[in-house]
């Protein structure tokens, strides 16, 4: 069902900020609510879609599938996310798998009505645009420092004051790699890593 005007007092504020009543008027049909039963599927690695999702209640489980088939959870994230958004904005297969874990409630954006009502240049829409630019930049900001501590890790070097990992001894190659994998791991982190 579309979220009724009548709600939009409700709309959480990591999408809508700076987005008034009125231009909330103005966005009908762009999102509806849902709410996912425990471990029923939001978004499927490998689907084509171009919706996005805010979950505003609820945990989710973030998953994907590894080489060998194997089932890895990257991430359970409780309270308000967006999901989906890299599907709404540049299309293709989905990256990950998103499960409800519990009951979670959500907002369903449809990336069609968002894609057209940015081509209008509906302000609304436009906030909304930037609201998620800032969670992206966000999310990349923690991502490289996680990869520049993956690094660290991988080199040895444990950083001021910080203890040696529970896998290696500093100085140490990591157990069951060579150093010519680990030389190439880094290089690959450095030469595909965004900063």
């Amino acid at each position: 069902m579309t979220v009724p005007t009548s709600e939009a007092e409700s709309f959480p504020p990591l999408l809508f900020r700076g987005v008034d009543r009125i231009e909330r008027e103005q966005i009908g049909g762009l999102c509806r609510a849902v709410v996912y039963e425990d471990g029923e599927t939001l978004v499927q690695e490998g689907d084509t879609g171009r919706d996005a999702f805010l979950v505003d209640r609820g945990t989710v489980r973030i998953e994907k599938t590894d080489g060998s088939g194997k089932v890895q959870i990257l991430a359970e994230i409780n309270g308000q996310t967006i999901l989906g958004e890299l599907g709404m904005i540049l299309g293709g297969p989905r990256t990950a798998t998103v499960r409800a874990v519990g009951q979670a409630h959500a907002l369903l954006i449809s990336g069609e009505r968002f894609a057209t009502l940015v081509r209008e240049g509906n302000g609304a829409v436009l906030k909304m645009a930037y609201n998620i630019l800032t969670v992206l930049a966000r999310r990349q900001a923690a991502m490289n420092g996680h990869a520049m501590a993956l690094i660290e890790q991988i080199e040895g070097k444990t950083g001021e004051g910080a203890s040696p990992p529970a896998t290696a001894t500093a100085g140490a190659a990591m157990p069951g790699r060579g150093t010519d994998d680990v030389s190439s791991l880094r290089e690959k982190l450095l030469a595909e890593w965004t900063f």
